[in-house]
Formats: structure tokens, sequence, C-alpha cells
């Protein structure tokens, strides 16, 4: 969840990390740090609590001279947020930056402390520079105390190091946690993440667990645990296009993202649907060829936003598929070795294509036998690596911690998934993508309309800021939307959110209906419509507070609700779930904005999830 930078090449390289690291802030995190070395093997180093920028005044005190440097961005797992748990790790010998959870530290910190070591930090990390400091000898030489180190880890780990005695050289190290190494002209760089490397290369080594490299300004050697030589052939991804840091004219990254799904739409439409012959275009080599009579169920894995994404897609593959849909959280799913095999076809749902407990799930899934088709908007992340298939939702880069535009693309991606898949299994009925068609060409504009609402949304919303509570219902595809409200308003606002199916009303929820909580209820029209209005006559018959999600030409709904947020009606529950959803987004946002909380990088959170 942390991210890691380093570089080694000519150019002076402290405000170039410092740069990095700034790309890198999107990621989540708690406090930030830069270590260089000279060519003479000194290290130095400066390290924040806070934000990337609180180095700005600190960066003085490292040499401009220096060259090669390590940057990390920290998101605490092991210790509180402090200036001291704060990476880089420095030595006499080392500096070393993590990121990953070392599962068996405090084991080895009661030995290292037992043989005379001592501590300053409360991580997990300072446990492998310890452990390295142990190891190393000159005479066994450092790839050998790394491998040696490495060896005794139990966990994750993407380590970066920095050898006082090699101080031309950095040395990375991958198990489970994501390392991605750019190469350049008479420099050479590697991160956590594309977004920091792709400004200054396209040629790329995409790091596999157990696997190691030593990297200096014009060499790239990479090697197994086990000492062999890998030669992986660099990845050139001339076509990766990098979303723009800049947030324009709009207040946050969040706004910009939320703007730009009309956009997403069109694009989604246009590359996958002819509008005008009312036909499905291929999915593209690979997805058009797989065979589907062979699987007997489905299963769908997902992390949060993901995970909800994957219960609206639900509704429509099983109606599609006509064999068993099953939807999991990912880290539920590999923890109960659930009964999967051959013919078992796996819909692994994540944005950044890294989220651990997702790759847990389809690597033991892969064990046994299972297919896998990754719905993922990273292209060359570990998931897609591990998959047989992959749907990518291209929503671009999303910079802001809570999903938005990547929600909205994963739902477009499993719907065509389903359309294409129902058309190969025959089970598309005559007049059924006439229809869908016909909704799609209207869509952009019914999200136009969503988008204009914007300055009524920020009124009505400003009016519930000071509500520590709130409840969520909607019915069918709406009722994972609920689910998603909830935990949009829950990551950015830090208000108590929960979402609930309409119908579960009655057992159990309506005991905490009063004036006080809101009752946000998803109710356009459609088949689920006349027991949403019942479920909030209950609401207002005990003089609860609804907010509906609604067209605001429904007279009926706006004679019972305190508030109306404007929602058009759409002839389709999957795509009304799309649209309902931006609706929720704005308020989400604007109960936010109005509290004064940091909306792009919310307290806590991180926007790539690399450990379980």
């Amino acid at each position: 969840m942390c991210g890691i930078f380093g570089y080694v090449g000519d150019r002076p390289c402290r405000e170039f990390i410092l740069t990095a690291l700034k790309a890198l802030e999107y990621r989540g995190y708690d406090s930030a740090g830069i270590a260089t070395i000279s060519s003479k093997g000194k290290i130095s180093f400066v390290k924040k609590k806070g934000k990337v920028a609180n180095l700005d005044d600190l960066l003085s005190s490292l040499p401009a001279e220096n060259t090669v440097g390590l940057g990390h961005t920290r998101w605490a797992t092991h210790g509180v947020v402090s200036d001291r748990n704060a990476h880089p790790h420095v030595s006499q010998k080392f500096a070393i930056i993590h990121n990953g959870i070392i599962d068996n530290y405090l084991e080895l910190k009661e030995s290292l402390s037992s043989s005379g070591f001592s501590f300053e930090t409360e991580t997990d990390t300072e446990v492998i520079l310890k452990l390295l400091e142990k190891n190393y000898s000159k005479e066994l030489g450092i790839e050998k105390a790394l491998l040696k180190t490495v060896s005794s880890l139990m966990g994750s780990f993407a380590l970066g190091v920095m050898v006082l005695d090699c101080p031309e050289v950095l040395y990375i190290l991958r198990e489970k946690s994501p390392l991605i190494i750019g190469q350049g002209q008479g420099e050479n760089l590697f991160a956590s993440d594309l977004v920091a490397l792709a400004p200054y290369t396209k040629n790329f080594f995409f790091l596999e667990d157990g696997q190691f490299a030593r990297i200096k300004k014009d060499s790239i050697e990479i090697k197994n645990f086990d000492g062999s030589v890998c030669h992986p052939k660099v990845v050139n991804l001339s076509d990766y296009e990098l979303s723009t840091n800049s947030k324009g004219s709009y207040e946050h990254f969040m706004l910009k993202e939320i703007y730009e799904q009309e956009r997403i739409v069109s694009s989604h439409i246009e590359m996958f649907y002819d509008l005008a012959f009312e036909k499905q275009r291929e999915l593209g080599v690979g997805l058009k060829d797989i065979d589907l009579s062979k699987y007997r169920q489905l299963v769908m894995v997902g992390c949060g936003s993901a995970y909800y994404a994957a219960c609206v897609g639900q509704y429509t593959l099983e109606k599609h598929f006509r064999i068993p849909v099953s939807v999991f959280l990912s880290s539920e799913f590999h923890q109960r070795k659930m009964h999967v095999g051959s013919d078992t076809l796996v819909l692994a749902v994540s944005q950044s294509g890294e989220t651990a407990d997702t790759l847990a799930a389809c690597e033991y899934a892969k064990s046994t036998g299972a297919t896998i088709i990754a719905v993922c908007n990273t292209p060359y992340s570990s998931l897609t690596r591990l998959a047989d298939f992959t749907m990518y939702i291209q929503a671009g880069t999303e910079i802001g911690v809570a999903s938005t535009k990547a929600f909205t693309a994963t739902l477009l991606a499993l719907m065509t998934l389903s359309y294409s898949f129902a058309k190969k299994l025959g089970t598309l009925e005559s007049d059924e993508l006439s229809k869908l068609i016909q909704n799609l060409k209207a869509l952009p504009e019914k999200i136009k309309d969503v988008l204009s609402c914007a300055p009524q949304y920020k009124e009505l919303a400003g009016k519930y800021s000071n509500c520590g509570n709130f409840l969520f219902m909607g019915r069918g595809h709406l009722f994972p939307i609920a689910l998603e409200g909830a935990l949009k308003l829950k990551e950015i606002s830090y208000c108590h959110a929960e979402g609930y199916a309409g119908g579960e009303l009655k057992h159990g929820p309506i005991s905490l209906v009063t004036e006080e909580l809101p009752i946000v209820a998803i109710c356009p029209t459609g088949v689920f419509y006349k027991k949403m209005f019942s479920n909030m006559e209950e609401v207002a018959a005990r003089q609860g507070c609804i907010i509906a999600v609604a067209p605001r030409e429904n007279k009926e709904v706006k004679g019972i609700a305190e508030t109306v947020l404007h929602c058009p009606d759409v002839d389709d529950p999957f795509l009304q779930a799309l649209v309902s959803n931006i609706t929720l987004q704005f308020f989400a946002y604007y109960v936010a904005l109005k509290l004064g909380r940091h909306i792009d990088q919310p307290r806590n959170l991180a926007k790539s999830v690399t450990v379980e």
C-alpha cells in the first residue's frame, strides 16, 4: 500500500524523487521520505510524517549532486504515524524502503534483540534492515546477504535497498507486492506503480514473485531468488495513456473524475457497440475465443467498490449464463478454500490489478484449474499477468482514492461481457440487444442530465452535513448501489452509513428510524418501484427523514420525501444502477466538501490495497 521509487543515473535526483513521490500521493499515505547516496558512499536522508510537500523545506539538506536515491510514501501497518517510523530506514551500511507486511516480524525481532540488536522504530521494516546487517559481510557479498535475509521473511514485500559499499547500484526484491523497472537512456528507475515511471520511459520490466534485480545506470540484471539469471522481455507501453495529475478547474480530482464519466461511457459505447446497425462489436482476440460451454459455475471476486460492481453484474450475468453465479469478497473466498475447479469461470474485479486479497483468491482458484478473467484498469498489473483473459475497463488513471469513474467503467465492462457471452451461448433473446442499444443511445444524455444537477446536489447535500449516520436502501440492481453509495459517503465524509436491501428494512434496520436519521431511498421508476415506495411509506409513518433518489417529476415521491436528488429514469435496470450511482457520488462529495474533508486522500485509506 506504500509507494516506492528509486533512481540511478546521471541527473541530480533529490528533486526528481520528490516529483515521483508526488505522483504516488494518490495511493494514500501518512508520511514520506527520501534517501540519496554520494559516489563516495555517504547516505543522506530526510523523512517526515504528513504530506509529501512537507519534504520541500527539508530537501536542501540532501546533497544536490547525488544521482542515486530512494523515495517512499508510507501507509502505516506497524507502528504509529511518526517521523521516526517513516521510511527510508537507514543504518551505517544500508538504506531500505518496503511495501508489504512481514508476518513473522515479532519472532525475528525477538531473535535479533537477543543477539544484541536494538530497535529505534515500531515497524516491521526495521527488522529487515537489522537482519540484513546481521547477514552481510564483504566476504559473503550483498546479493547472498539479501537472499539470506528474504529467505527468513514470511509475508509480502517489495524492497528497495541502497548499499554503502556499492553506491552506484540499487537492489530491489519482490514477493507478493508490485515492483516495476523503468528502462531509460543512461538511467534506470523502479517503482511500485507505472504512474511514477511513465513520464520518463515507456520501456518496462515487471518483476515476478521470487525475483530480484541489480540496477545500475547502464544495466539491469534480474535473477530468481535461487540465483538463476532471468531474461524477461522488455515491455513497451508506448500507447499507455497517463492521465494528467492536474485537477484543471476542478477543486478535487474526485469531482473531475465524476465529470469524466460521460466521456468514459460514450467511449465504451463507441468501442463495443454499433449503434447504427444495433450490433455488439467483438471483444477482441482472446475473450471472443473462450469456450464457455464447459463451465458449470461462475464466481466473481472483488474488494470494496469492485465487489459492489460485481454484485450489480451478477444480476445480468446469471440471466445470460444460466448457471449458478456467486459473488464473494476476495478475502473470504481464498480463506474459505471454495469448491472450484476446471468447470469454474472466475471473474476477478480490481481497478489496480494489485489488490492483494483478489490476487490471493485468483492464485487459489487457478491452482484448482479454474479459468480467470480479469476485469481491470491497469495494463500489465499482477492480476492481468496472472489471469487467462483480461477485459480492460479503460477508465484512465483514477487519482481520487474513492472510486468513481472506475466503478462506472467496471459496470460497463461487466455488462458488455455479459451480452457478448450471451450471444456465444445462444441465450440472448431476439429483441434484448436491440432494447439495450436504444438505452445506450440515450445513456450519455441521461448522465449529462445528472451532471447538470450538480449545483442542486450541492445545496441539498449541505443540509445533511451535520448528520452523523445515514441508511441507504435499494432493491434489485439498486441494492448494491445502496451499498456503494453508503461506502462512498463513509470513505470521504467519515459519516457512518450503511446500505440495505429495501426488503430487509422490517427485519431490523427500521428500529433505527428517527427524525435525525436520513434514509436514502434509491427509487427511480422500474420493476421494484412500488416495493421501494412502500418502504418509504413505512419510514414516513415513523416520522423518518427521507432523501429520495428519483426523477424530479415523480410527484408521488416528492409528496413523501423531505429531499429529492434528481436522477432520470432509464428503461434498463443495469443502466439505471449506473446513473443512480453518479447521483450518489455527488451527494457524498458535497457532504464531504461541506465538512471540509480531505476528499482525494481520505484519512487511513489507500488507493491500491497491496497487502492482505
